[in-house]
């Protein structure tokens, strides 16, 4: 698991797989079954390093 406490509400962050949409130009491109930890109580999602740089490489090709 990434965390298991929220930063934003304290509530319990569960592993799941989400989609996430890129911007790529001028274009949207979903990226499905992405692990992350999101917040049951308000849905903020927590990443696993090194995700974001992927990302924004995609973002930039």
């Amino acid at each position: 698991m990434i965390v298991s406490k929220c930063a934003i509400c304290g509530g319990k962050v569960e592993e799941r797989k989400i989609s996430e949409e890129v911007k790529v130009r001028n274009d949207f491109v979903v990226i499905e079954n992405v692990r992350a930890g999101v917040c049951a109580e308000c849905g903020e999602r927590y990443y696993p390093p090194g995700l974001w740089i992927d990302l924004e490489a995609l973002r930039e090709a």
